[in-house]
């Protein structure tokens, strides 16, 4: 008992490190009371009566906060719906969009492009052609900066989409980035990137597409634009005896076959503005005795780029049409349509009707009757009757303008008692 009595009690290490040690990252021995490193350092060394709790930060979600405000959402989502506001309507993706409608998106696949292309010139762009088919195909195959304006490139599709089944859901979409295209262009720079003859041609072919969707108010834009552009361009002087290459905005024609595309483009224009302007009663932009430029020669001639000599309105208007091609024949009865409508619907009260002699509207009304017989009489044979869709065309304006001009004759000398002799 003696001997146990004497040797030192045993100490009991603390049952967690110290603060220093803890801090310092360091192993504490946990000697009471303090441990040997805070002894040989000095410093004072206490240690923690309990365990350090967790710490959960403020910015942790909670989840019956959470639960609650998706509580609240959904009372205000029904309650919205209820009120019939559609704001939360979800998103209903077309049949017929893109992945990308905007400007920079990626070109549709190229078997498309040359499917549509083809379609384009073999069903849309075969009669009246005004743009040269193997030259704009092989321009495709182009540098990018030597190809055919993106505008163009995308209206050529999409009116083709038009007549193609299996790709007619891409003409919407086709069509929209052509306008982005054109806007694109005509605000670039000071302009300069717009005027150009085949910004013109893409003016022409939206506003066919524009009434074949009975867009009417933006077709008609599309014509007025292309109205300017041809006027802008001088594609109404190309012919004519002054020097118009003093002013002139597009450089010399390279050959024959770029001179005929410019002119056939011009004669294009005029024809939509006389329609437009015959459906819709709005006047002409268009003045006919301004215009110098050649009728266009044959289709056949500008498809393989053969010269061919050709001839101007007032001729065929006179009767020689010699060198008058089907395109210029349809100009020639575009031009006669519009003038006997207005001669149909103007304002007659200012002239003296009972003059058969001296007044202007018997004087107009009898040259427009004899321009009409002389285009009957010199109708050629490929022309006349229903067997294609051109010879339709010419001979329904044909008998329109007549009827119409015999029915204003047959009013006014009823009204003023004008006797049939």
């Amino acid at each position: 008992m003696a001997s146990s009595s004497s040797n030192p009690p045993e100490e009991t290490p603390m049952p967690f490190s110290c603060y220093q040690c803890r801090n310092r990252k360091l192993k504490c021995d946990r000697s009471s009371p303090e441990c040997s490193r805070c002894s040989a350092t000095g410093t004072k060394c206490q240690y923690p009566s309990s365990r350090k709790k967790p710490v959960i930060t403020a910015t942790r979600p909670r989840v019956k906060e959470l639960e609650s405000r998706l509580v609240d959402l959904e009372y205000r989502l029904k309650a919205t719906q209820e009120e019939g506001y559609q704001s939360f309507r979800p998103f209903e993706p077309s049949e017929n969009q893109l992945t990308e409608t905007g400007r920079y998106e990626q070109l549709p696949p190229q078997e498309i492009i040359e499917e549509l292309t083809n379609v384009f010139f073999t069903k849309v762009h075969c009669d009246a052609q005004y743009i040269h088919p193997s030259r704009y195909l092989a321009s495709l195959y182009l540098p990018p900066h030597m190809q055919p304006p993106m505008c163009l490139q995308y209206i050529i599709m999409a009116r083709a989409a038009l007549v193609s089944p299996p790709h007619k859901h891409l003409a919407d979409p086709f069509y929209r980035r052509a306008r982005y295209y054109l806007e694109a262009d005509e605000q670039k720079g000071e302009g300069e990137y717009f005027v150009t003859l085949a910004h013109t041609q893409c003016c022409i072919l939206m506003a066919h597409f524009e009434v074949l969707n009975m867009w009417f108010s933006r077709s008609s834009m599309s014509t007025s634009k292309s109205v300017r552009l041809s006027q802008i361009l001088s594609l109404h002087q190309l012919d004519g005896k002054n020097d118009w290459r003093r002013n002139a905005t597009l450089p010399e024609p390279k050959d024959w076959c770029e001179l005929e595309e410019r002119r056939r483009t011009l004669w294009t224009v005029f024809c939509n503005d006389k329609h437009t302007s015959g459906t819709t009663g709005w006047p002409s932009l268009m003045d006919v005795n301004k215009i110098s430029t050649l009728l266009p020669a044959s289709d056949e001639a500008f498809q393989l780029g053969m010269e061919e000599p050709s001839t101007s309105l007032p001729q065929v208007l006179g009767g020689d049409n010699s060198l008058c091609s089907s395109f210029g024949y349809r100009i020639a009865t575009t031009h006669l349509f519009h003038e006997c409508l207005d001669h149909t619907y103007q304002d007659h009260q200012a002239s003296d009707l009972t003059d058969v002699q001296n007044s202007q509207f018997w004087k107009r009304h009898r040259d427009l009757d004899t321009s009409l017989s002389t285009a009957f009489i010199t109708l050629p044979e490929t022309l006349r009757g229903s067997h294609t869709q051109e010879a339709t065309n010419i001979n329904l304006q044909l008998h329109t303008a007549s009827i119409c001009i015999h029915r204003v004759g047959t009013v006014q000398a009823m009204k003023h008692d004008i006797s049939a002799d």
